[in-house]
């Protein structure tokens, strides 16, 4: 019996890739999280995306898909949520002690 191919995995994402990711985010912000009209289609954001995927292949060693970079975008937003929500948790604490780390 043959034993299944391992699946190669891909390097994480570097912290140049990451800071193109959220430049080209930043910069498309109000098409990309704007809701879908008339004026406003998925097309468009679909092109942006892939846009902002061809600048990070740019700069990373990785080549990566748009549908990575979309889940990468989306990762790093939960990300900073959670980390947010605990802060803001933490600060409503009493009883003292040392303050919370910022986030």
């Amino acid at each position: 019996m043959a034993s299944p191919a391992k699946k190669v995995r891909k390097a994480n994402f570097s912290p140049a890739e990451i800071s193109v990711l959220t430049e080209k985010f930043e910069e498309n912000m109000d098409i990309l999280q704007s809701k879908f009209t008339n004026s406003m289609t998925n097309a468009k954001k679909n092109k942006i995306w892939e846009e902002i995927s061809e600048a990070v292949n740019a700069v990373g060693v990785t080549a990566r898909s748009t549908q990575e970079v979309r889940d990468k975008w989306k990762n790093l937003q939960s990300h900073a949520k959670r980390e947010f929500s605990s802060f803001k948790s933490e600060q409503k604490k009493t009883g003292g002690g040392p303050a919370p780390p910022n986030p």
